[in-house]
């Protein structure tokens, strides 16, 4: 004959119940450290962007240089798949 001891029953229970919310409890938060890193980065990103555009010695005429010089290497290229 088979008793049936309660406390064990629930303690196994709760034991059981506590490993799989911990595990889903781990899971969700490297899951949401991972969004909130990338968060981070996007914002350091922009905020970088911001930062040297209007920073005091942006050379603006080297740039319209530069895409002077960008666009009149690729017209060929351009021309010939065109």
């Amino acid at each position: 004959m088979n008793i049936l001891d309660p406390v064990n029953k629930v303690r196994n229970f709760a034991t059981e119940q506590s490993i799989r919310l911990h595990e889903k409890t781990v899971k969700n938060t490297g899951r949401a450290n991972g969004f909130f890193a990338q968060l981070a980065d996007f914002f350091i990103f922009i905020s970088r962007i911001f930062k040297e555009t209007f920073s005091r010695d942006f050379e603006f005429r080297e740039f319209l240089y530069q895409c002077f010089q960008i666009g009149n290497k690729t017209l060929p290229l351009i021309s010939v798949t065109g």
